[in-house]
């Protein structure tokens, strides 16, 4: 989902600094359950999803 991709990346300008620690909590819960280790543990070649490449 290309709406996915683009919320990801904008992510990366969210003022962070202004989330309690439950919220953060809950967001990086769910980046550990999202995120495909295949994205971390690359190879050349390797076929990944651009959702788990933005997330990372």
């Amino acid at each position: 989902n290309d709406k996915a991709v683009q919320l990801v990346t904008e992510a990366e300008k969210f003022a962070w600094h202004l989330v309690d620690a439950t919220a953060y909590d809950q967001v990086i819960n769910w980046h550990v359950m999202s995120c495909d280790p295949r994205v971390i543990l690359t190879s050349p070649g390797d076929q990944v999803h651009q959702i788990d490449i933005a997330i990372n």
